[in-house]
């Protein structure tokens, strides 16, 4: 989304009379003054600010005012829609999302937040749709892929799964969450030597992650490595007590 520069100052009250007061009385400029940019990009501006604050109920706000003004404003409802998503009104992001799409076809990001909304709400096979649509309109993206490898191992189609997270790690091969979700898609698989590899370079892009260390664990219990899966375990307690208790008792019984 392009950045578009806010107005510096604001006038209320008397000091908006005190302005105009002083702009009567004053010679005319030599150079015309910059114009204040509309209030649509205004509210865009303060929509997108509020996003990154996580003041979702003021996003929403923000881009309402957009679309009541420009009701066919794709950033506007794409916006309101992470606002939406923010509130937990998933349902209704689900439509914010599907007007942006329908306003402009081909821009991918819209797509990508109707998977992850239809996501929240365990609709697989509607996020895997709008993840692969995404992919398709920008084939680099690699949190598309990322995705939409989740969402096939949440109908646990875990070969396509790992297609995706393999496609996404081609991509950009420092992406850790997707190398510790290849490695996941492999035990699935019931592949241990390669997950094995895949959480160990998920553990070196990104060492203080307990699920990249539980996995190299459990890949080190299953080969009969038992000095680096302690080895493992312990730096596991450190990051994550709970979850190496759990997980302890889980492998005990």
């Amino acid at each position: 989304m392009k950045n578009r520069r806010l107005p510096t100052l604001f006038f209320r009250g008397f000091g908006l009379l005190l302005l105009a007061a002083a702009l009567a009385s004053a010679p005319p400029p030599l150079l015309a003054q910059e114009a204040a940019p509309p209030l649509e990009d205004v509210w865009l501006n303060q929509g997108e600010a509020a996003l990154q604050d996580r003041r979702y109920e003021a996003a929403r706000q923000a881009y309402q005012k957009v679309l009541k003004k420009n009701p066919d404003s794709a950033i506007a409802h794409h916006g309101l829609g992470l606002a939406l998503a923010g509130l937990e009104r998933y349902r209704e992001a689900v439509a914010a999302f599907q007007t942006a799409v329908r306003l402009q076809p081909t821009w991918s990001q819209p797509r990508v937040s109707l998977g992850l909304a239809h996501f929240k709400q365990g609709e697989w096979r509607a996020a895997a749709e709008a993840f692969q649509a995404a992919n398709k309109l920008q084939a680099d993206d690699q949190e598309a892929l990322y995705y939409l490898g989740l969402t096939l191992g949440k109908q646990g189609r875990h070969a396509e799964a790992k297609g995706a997270f393999e496609r996404a790690l081609a991509l950009k091969p420092d992406y850790p969450p997707a190398q510790k979700n290849l490695g996941m898609a492999l035990i699935k698989l019931g592949n241990w030597p390669e997950a094995g590899q895949a959480f160990k370079k998920a553990v070196r892009l990104s060492p203080k992650d307990p699920e990249a260390r539980l996995g190299l664990w459990v890949c080190y219990l299953q080969a009969g490595d038992r000095a680096n899966a302690e080895r493992e375990y312990q730096a596991l307690k450190l990051l994550d007590p709970t979850l190496a208790q759990k997980w302890q008792e889980i492998l005990k019984d």
